[in-house]
């Protein structure tokens, strides 16, 4: 079975993250456990560790496009939009690209 977690930061691949964020780092692990293929898409990476146990893809924002104007989009998408066009449009192609069984969409 093949499992896509979207999510907006992950363990591992960005310094700031909570508690849904491990959760979803432990539902990952207990799929792969049980035989699972899993994928995560992300937000733009901190960092990349060392042991990269699945298949984690950054998906990039409106805000990476336009980083001139990166602070007033972020505000403009938080109190207005509630939407980015560019992570829509990533997202959609790659689960078009991936076909999964089962998509796990966090926060």
């Amino acid at each position: 079975m093949h499992i896509v977690h979207i999510s907006n930061t992950f363990p591992g691949w960005h310094e700031r993250v909570g508690g849904a964020e491990y959760e979803a780092l432990h539902i990952c692990e207990r799929s792969r456990e049980r035989g699972g293929r899993v994928t995560v898409l992300t937000t733009a990476f901190d960092r990349r560790p060392a042991a990269d146990p699945f298949d984690v893809r950054a998906v990039p924002l409106l805000e990476t496009l336009v980083p001139f104007a990166a602070r007033f989009l972020e505000v403009l998408k938080w109190y207005l939009l509630q939407f980015d066009p560019v992570a829509f449009t990533a997202v959609t192609a790659q689960l078009l690209r991936l076909r999964p069984d089962v998509v796990h969409v966090h926060n």
